[in-house]
């Protein structure tokens, strides 16, 4: 456990922050990250580990701010990850927003490493086993990949742009591991609608970019083929049928 200090402070930020006293929550945040460089490295690994087991497994609420974040928690979870720790990658992905704020911290875990997804696999590759891991990375596909349909008919997206033909073979490939992974979690079956919608306008979209020219756009390329243009509904991640 971490010196009587740190823990001091670190209880009197909750206390301030559950208050809503920002500004003094604030300078009380700072003294404690201060305070944890002159933690015995073991100790505050210890803590880090606590904190991330209940903020990322348990989906408890605590305080967490970018400062906290990237100069106490992510240090050590970085360091388990270089290190294959257990947990390290799942708790990382859990933080992804923290991630996503931070070039710094993006570019030190590699810029194609550091989404939410790609450190869940990293997880799941370390222990297949990993049933938080499993149940994380099918939330995050599945916002993904309902994400990619949000603009049906018009177009298909691959990330934040419309896919190219290339795209359209990873988005294959990505729904076929989220069947696979959907069906090894309890309320799985509830994935098929969605997996199969996505099947259908993945393949159909590439049909489309390798022929665009003989269309007047995707809605007309899916009337003459007599694809279904289905409404897929945008949906945030707590909405998705996974028990945690």
């Amino acid at each position: 456990m971490m010196q009587k200090t740190p823990i001091n402070l670190w209880n009197k930020y909750l206390e301030l922050e559950k208050g809503k006293l920002k500004t003094q929550a604030s300078e009380i945040l700072d003294d404690f990250i201060e305070a944890t460089q002159e933690c015995n490295p073991e100790e505050l690994q210890a803590w880090v580990f606590e904190i991330s087991r209940q903020y990322v497994d348990l989906e408890i609420n605590l305080p967490i701010r970018l400062p906290l974040f990237s100069e106490v928690i992510f240090p050590v979870l970085y360091k388990g990850l270089k290190n294959n720790e257990p947990n390290c990658a799942r708790w990382l992905a859990g933080y992804h927003s923290f991630i996503d704020q931070s070039k710094e911290i993006t570019r030190k875990i590699g810029k194609e490493s550091a989404s939410e997804v790609e450190l869940l696999r990293k997880a799941l590759l370390s222990n297949p086993l990993d049933q938080l891991a499993t149940r994380k990375m099918v939330k995050a596909l599945a916002w993904q990949i309902n994400y990619s349909l949000h603009e049906i008919p018009n177009e298909v997206y691959y990330g934040n742009h419309c896919a190219k033909i290339e795209d359209c073979d990873l988005l294959l490939e990505e729904v076929l591991e989220f069947e696979q992974l959907a069906q090894s979690i309890e309320k799985g079956h509830e994935f098929r609608a969605l997996i199969e919608i996505a099947k259908i306008h993945y393949q159909a979209f590439k049909n489309y970019l390798q022929r665009k020219r003989e269309y007047s756009g995707y809605q007309d390329y899916c009337i003459r083929h007599d694809i279904q243009m289905y409404k897929v509904p945008r949906l945030i991640k707590s909405e998705y049928p996974v028990e945690d």
